[in-house]
Protein backbone atom coordinates (compact mmCIF):
# COMPACT_ATOMS: atom_id res chain seq x y z
CA UNK A 1 0.00 0.00 0.00
CA UNK A 2 0.97 3.31 -1.27
CA UNK A 3 1.77 6.18 1.62
CA UNK A 4 1.57 9.89 0.51
CA UNK A 5 5.30 9.84 1.30
CA UNK A 6 5.97 7.30 -1.19
CA UNK A 7 3.75 9.41 -3.29
CA UNK A 8 5.83 11.98 -3.01
CA UNK A 9 9.37 10.15 -3.12
CA UNK A 10 8.08 9.22 -6.72
CA UNK A 11 7.08 12.73 -7.57
CA UNK A 12 10.65 13.77 -6.66
CA UNK A 13 12.63 11.30 -8.37
CA UNK A 14 10.50 11.62 -11.55
CA UNK A 15 11.56 15.31 -11.94
CA UNK A 16 15.14 14.17 -12.32
CA UNK A 17 17.12 13.27 -15.16
CA UNK A 18 15.71 10.89 -18.07
CA UNK A 19 18.74 8.85 -17.07
CA UNK A 20 16.62 8.19 -13.31
CA UNK A 21 12.89 8.96 -14.55
CA UNK A 22 12.50 6.09 -17.28
CA UNK A 23 14.19 3.64 -14.11
CA UNK A 24 11.54 5.02 -12.26
CA UNK A 25 8.68 4.39 -14.31
CA UNK A 26 10.14 0.68 -15.50
CA UNK A 27 11.04 -0.12 -11.56
CA UNK A 28 8.82 1.54 -9.28
CA UNK A 29 5.98 3.38 -11.47
CA UNK A 30 5.15 0.00 -13.01
CA UNK A 31 4.67 2.03 -16.22
CA UNK A 32 4.23 0.26 -20.10
CA UNK A 33 7.02 -0.58 -21.71
CA UNK A 34 6.01 1.76 -24.53
CA UNK A 35 5.98 4.75 -21.91
CA UNK A 36 9.44 3.85 -20.28
CA UNK A 37 11.05 3.51 -24.05
CA UNK A 38 9.93 6.95 -25.05
CA UNK A 39 11.47 8.39 -21.69
CA UNK A 40 14.66 6.42 -22.24
CA UNK A 41 14.88 8.05 -25.32
CA UNK A 42 15.22 11.20 -24.10
CA UNK A 43 18.78 10.05 -22.59
CA UNK A 44 20.12 10.63 -26.02
CA UNK A 45 18.74 14.47 -25.89
CA UNK A 46 18.14 15.90 -22.28
CA UNK A 47 20.18 15.79 -19.41
CA UNK A 48 22.86 14.35 -18.40
CA UNK A 49 23.23 11.92 -21.51
CA UNK A 50 22.76 14.84 -23.75
CA UNK A 51 25.97 16.77 -22.26
CA UNK A 52 28.06 13.74 -22.95
CA UNK A 53 26.72 13.29 -26.69
CA UNK A 54 27.82 17.00 -26.75
CA UNK A 55 31.56 16.82 -25.41
CA UNK A 56 31.85 14.54 -27.89
CA UNK A 57 35.41 14.95 -30.17
CA UNK A 58 35.50 15.39 -34.13
CA UNK A 59 36.92 12.45 -33.98
CA UNK A 60 34.02 10.81 -32.39
CA UNK A 61 36.27 10.20 -29.26
CA UNK A 62 36.29 11.33 -25.59
CA UNK A 63 38.98 12.70 -23.56
CA UNK A 64 42.96 12.48 -24.78
CA UNK A 65 42.19 8.56 -25.77
CA UNK A 66 40.33 5.26 -25.71
CA UNK A 67 41.23 4.09 -22.81
CA UNK A 68 43.38 6.53 -20.87
CA UNK A 69 42.98 9.17 -19.04
CA UNK A 70 41.10 6.61 -16.80
CA UNK A 71 37.37 7.93 -16.44
CA UNK A 72 37.26 10.59 -19.00
CA UNK A 73 38.34 8.58 -21.96
CA UNK A 74 36.29 7.21 -24.74
CA UNK A 75 36.01 3.62 -22.98
CA UNK A 76 34.63 5.04 -20.15
CA UNK A 77 32.70 7.35 -21.37
CA UNK A 78 30.62 5.00 -23.17
CA UNK A 79 29.97 3.44 -20.14
CA UNK A 80 28.71 5.73 -18.51
CA UNK A 81 26.25 6.26 -21.15
CA UNK A 82 25.12 2.45 -21.57
CA UNK A 83 24.68 3.19 -17.61
CA UNK A 84 22.74 6.21 -18.15
CA UNK A 85 20.37 4.04 -20.37
CA UNK A 86 21.15 5.43 -23.98
CA UNK A 87 19.43 3.33 -26.41
CA UNK A 88 20.52 1.04 -28.28
CA UNK A 89 19.46 2.15 -31.65
CA UNK A 90 21.02 5.86 -30.54
CA UNK A 91 24.35 5.29 -32.68
CA UNK A 92 27.31 7.71 -31.00
CA UNK A 93 29.90 8.60 -33.53
CA UNK A 94 32.45 7.06 -30.69
CA UNK A 95 32.23 3.73 -31.78
CA UNK A 96 34.08 4.60 -34.90
CA UNK A 97 36.81 5.87 -33.05
CA UNK A 98 39.33 2.49 -34.05
CA UNK A 99 42.34 3.93 -35.53
CA UNK A 100 41.36 7.60 -35.40
CA UNK A 101 45.12 7.98 -34.87
CA UNK A 102 45.12 9.31 -31.26
CA UNK A 103 46.12 6.15 -29.57
CA UNK A 104 47.65 4.15 -32.67
CA UNK A 105 45.28 0.99 -33.59
CA UNK A 106 43.97 -0.40 -36.94
CA UNK A 107 41.94 0.62 -39.60
CA UNK A 108 38.49 2.50 -39.00
CA UNK A 109 35.30 0.51 -38.99
CA UNK A 110 32.12 1.40 -38.36
CA UNK A 111 29.68 -0.63 -36.24
CA UNK A 112 26.59 -1.63 -36.78
CA UNK A 113 23.64 0.37 -35.30
CA UNK A 114 22.76 -2.98 -33.20
CA UNK A 115 26.23 -3.00 -31.71
CA UNK A 116 24.75 -1.17 -28.39
CA UNK A 117 23.57 -3.01 -25.64
CA UNK A 118 21.70 -1.56 -22.45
Amino acid sequence: MATATDDDLLAWLLEGDPAIRWRVLRDLDGASERRVARERAKVATEGWGARILAAENPDGGWGEGIYSPKWTSTTYTLLRLLWLGLPRRRRCAAVNNCGSGRTGGGPRRRASPGSWSG
